[in-house]
């Protein structure tokens, strides 16, 4: 069930993908775009990541803290 949502929401990409060689964009200029474009998403993902953690409430902050103390002591 997971892959196949997952599979869906990956076929935009794709999509995006064939509108662009619709337009004529050759193969070449296709895999630039292609890295392009998942280059943005991870760094989106990463930055807007970064502040989640900061706006949780400190009993949260804290058990996060001792899982990571515990995951690093090993």
């Amino acid at each position: 069930m997971a892959v196949t949502i997952f599979t869906l929401g990956n076929s935009t990409d794709a999509f995006l993908l064939l509108r662009f060689s619709d337009l004529g964009v050759g193969a070449g200029w296709l895999a630039v775009l292609w890295a392009a474009h998942n280059l943005v998403r991870m760094a989106s993902t990463w930055v807007g990541g970064r502040p989640h953690r900061h706006r949780l409430p400190n009993s949260v902050d804290a058990d996060y803290d001792r899982l990571k103390q515990l995951l690093e002591s090993d």
